[in-house]
C-alpha cells in the first residue's frame, strides 16, 4: 500500500465553466488530483487535469481526450429502457 503525502498542500480548484456548476468536484486524496465525479446523464470537460470519475452499471461511458489541445471529458448515458415485454 502506498503511504499518502499528506503535507502537500492541495491546489486551488481549477475555474469552471457556467455549464458544469452542478457537477460534484472534490479533491482525491488518493492521486493528489482534483476530480469531478458524474452522474448518469451528466457530462464533463476540462481543460485543467482534472480526473473524471463515474460509476457504471447497466450504462455507458465515453471519454476522450485531445492532448494537443489539452482538452477531455466524459459522458455517461443511460441506455432507453425497453418496456416491450412489462
Amino acid at each position: 500500500m502506498t503511504a499518502l503525502n499528506n503535507n502537500v498542500s492541495q491546489p486551488e480548484q481549477p475555474p469552471l465553466s457556467q455549464d458544469f456548476t452542478h457537477i460534484n468536484r472534490y479533491w482525491d486524496n488518493l492521486h493528489q488530483v482534483w476530480a469531478a465525479k458524474i452522474l448518469p446523464g451528466e457530462l464533463y470537460v476540462s481543460t485543467h487535469g482534472e480526473m473524471i470519475s463515474t460509476v457504471l452499471g447497466s450504462c455507458i461511458s465515453v471519454c476522450i481526450r485531445d492532448k494537443k489541445k489539452g482538452i477531455g471529458g466524459m459522458n455517461h448515458f443511460m441506455l432507453p429502457q425497453n418496456n416491450e415485454f412489462s
